[in-house]
């Protein structure tokens, strides 16, 4: 048996590969907090550089330090990192983002009050040539989060601002999709299946940390919207049960995905891919545009969706 007080109220899953020139600083971010009932679990995913030296140099017995051979995929060591989780919570931080110092008391804080499962905040998107916000991304909506709302508009939450209750994801089996049909769009999976099986969400109002994009937040690369028609389609049969009509929301979902896409594509300057997406999506749904619109109104003013 372990006592109670020596279980910590966050388990910090670090994974990384390859960031020597940065893990410090996202470790020590965690040490800086104003919370100190915590531990740091870095997950090494095969680094070949001079990640575990930096690691073990760190003189803090809340950092454990855990290599793995590789498996070319965050979800691995995630996963990893959850099972040698001993908190109450696990709160993911990717190796290059990190956290002000407030962070973990801010949650903690709330947590002492709701009764929840899954909690996120807003998480500033910088671009590290410019050391500019791109943007802040979160739930701007002041509707309930649910499963399908998530589901039906898009994945509004960065991996580095979530923790999840642990006996929650533990008892359900639930974890990060290791399979190459999910890589780079496993976190939103695992957002979304906490939902569908019951858990309860909130969302803390205020900005906690940094998201690091080194090629700016446009480069969206293909694979990550190849995989999300995979989750979509997934999602959409074999996961929801908020309606039987699985083929009419498959193509719903499908064809805000390629309005998604067209709209990048525009940004990017490509023309011609913008119109061949946006033909995608009207093909499936016609008022596609509308409807996109709207969402893109109410995500940025936060209204309600309902």
């Amino acid at each position: 048996m372990v006592a109670k007080h020596s279980i910590p109220t966050f388990s910090v899953v670090i994974p990384t590969y390859n960031r020597c020139n940065v893990i410090l600083e996202t470790v020590q971010a965690v040490l800086n907090q104003t919370f100190s009932s915590f531990e740091v679990v870095v997950v090494d995913n095969g680094s070949t550089d001079h990640t575990s030296d930096i690691i073990r140099s760190i003189s803090d017995s809340r950092v454990r330090y855990l290599k793995l051979k590789g498996s070319g995929s965050p979800a691995s060591p995630r996963n990893h990192g959850i099972v040698e989780a001993r908190g109450e919570w696990i709160a993911f931080l990717d190796s290059d983002d990190y956290w002000f110092p407030e962070k973990l008391e801010s949650v903690a804080n709330v947590l002492e009050k709701e009764d929840c499962d899954l909690i996120s905040h807003f998480q500033e998107i910088r671009d590290t040539r410019t050391n500019k916000v791109i943007e802040v991304m979160g739930y701007s909506c002041d509707a309930a989060i649910t499963y399908e709302a998530i589901l039906r508009s898009e994945n509004c939450f960065a991996t580095s601002s979530i923790a999840i209750r642990r006996q929650f994801i533990t008892n359900r089996n639930l974890h990060f999709n290791e399979s190459v049909k999910y890589f780079a769009v496993e976190d939103y999976d695992l957002w979304l299946r906490v939902l569908a099986n019951g858990g309860k969400a909130v969302f803390l109002n205020k900005t906690l940390g940094v998201n690091n994009v080194s090629e700016g937040h446009m480069g969206v690369p293909e694979l990550v919207f190849k995989n999300m028609f995979e989750l979509l389609k997934d999602h959409a049969h074999n996961v929801q049960k908020f309606t039987d009509q699985r083929e009419d929301l498959e193509n719903e979902l499908i064809s805000a995905l390629h309005m998604r896409q067209a709209v990048l594509k525009l940004r990017m300057g490509e023309v011609w891919a913008s119109m061949a997406g946006l033909k995608n999506a009207i093909v499936l749904r016609p008022l596609s545009p509308m409807s996109y619109f709207f969402f893109r109104l109410r995500q940025r003013f936060g209204l309600d969706s309902h």
